[in-house]
């Protein structure tokens, strides 16, 4: 093997193994999660919801499957997603079965926390998951939806 080609190899390798660990990244987010969180409408009227998460590994280690129900007398919302890891960027599909909508997703994992880009239905959206230990924190907020945002404060079901 010609040296010029051994480099290029060598540097694909080196960039490959520096890569973060999919299932090390995605560790933190896997499990049972349940807590309460307010949804706000575009007037400004919030109510309290309750919440529950699970998110496990699918397809191997480099995938996470999500979904999160949260509900209050007046809303309900039902988010499935399934997320795939390459190194730190993530790619996805998710829907939303109350108002059957469904889109894409991409954005980031880095140290316990996931930004994601939400398009599709008619919606764009970010979407900021952050864990702390046994706590987590999601935040969505949404542009053309009459839905504002949703937060939510979740901890790990024992």
């Amino acid at each position: 093997m010609p040296v010029v080609r051994r480099s290029a190899y060598a540097a694909s390798l080196a960039l490959v193994l520096a890569c973060p660990v999919q299932a090390d990244t995605l560790q933190p987010f896997i499990g049972t999660w349940g807590g309460s969180g307010r949804v706000v409408v575009d007037d400004g009227k919030s109510e309290r919801i309750k919440c529950n998460g699970y998110y496990r590994q699918t397809d191997g280690l480099n995938s996470l499957g999500v979904a999160i129900r949260c509900a209050s007398p007046g809303y309900s919302i039902q988010l499935r997603s399934t997320l795939s890891a390459n190194g730190t960027q993530l790619s996805g599909t998710w829907e939303e079965r109350t108002f059957n909508v469904q889109g894409n997703l991409s954005g980031r994992i880095e140290a316990g926390r996931m930004v994601l880009n939400v398009d599709g239905g008619g919606m764009k959206a970010t979407m900021s998951i952050a864990v702390t230990g046994s706590s987590q924190s999601v935040l969505l907020t949404t542009q053309g939806s009459g839905l504002k945002e949703v937060r939510m404060s979740l901890a790990r079901a024992q």
